[in-house]
C-alpha cells in the first residue's frame, strides 16, 4: 500500500501512526482529518455522522476516541461494534485493544 506522507515536522510520532492506521484501516475516514494542523474536522465528522451507515459511524467513533484520547465524548461503544461490524473491522479494534498506541 502507498503510505501518505505525514511529515514528523507537523505531527508528533503517535500521531503520524495514527494518520497511518487510519489509512491503511478506515481510508473513507480520512477526509474528517486535517492533519496539517493536527486535529478532525467537528463539522465535517457532524456531517459524516448524520449520513453514514451504522458500520461506518461506529468506525469513526471509535477513530475519534483514539484520537481524542476518549476526551471528546462521541459514545464510541464497544457491545454495539460487536454486534454490528464485520470480522474486519472487529480485528481492527482487537488490534488495537491488545496493542495499545492512542494518541
Amino acid at each position: 500500500m502507498n503510505k501518505m506522507n505525514y511529515q514528523p515536522h507537523n505531527l508528533l510520532p503517535h500521531e503520524a501512526r495514527f494518520a497511518i492506521w487510519l489509512e491503511e484501516n478506515t481510508p473513507y475516514l480520512l477526509p474528517l482529518w486535517d492533519f496539517e494542523n493536527r486535529r478532525y474536522i467537528r463539522d465535517q465528522v457532524t456531517n459524516y455522522l448524520s449520513v453514514c451507515s451504522t458500520e461506518e459511524a461506529i468506525m469513526c467513533r471509535f477513530a475519534l476516541a483514539i484520537w481524542t484520547n476518549g476526551i471528546e465524548d462521541y459514545d464510541f461503544n464497544l457491545f454495539k461494534a460487536m454486534r454490528y461490524l464485520g470480522d474486519r473491522e472487529i480485528k481492527v479494534i482487537q488490534d488495537l485493544v491488545k496493542d495499545p498506541w492512542g494518541c
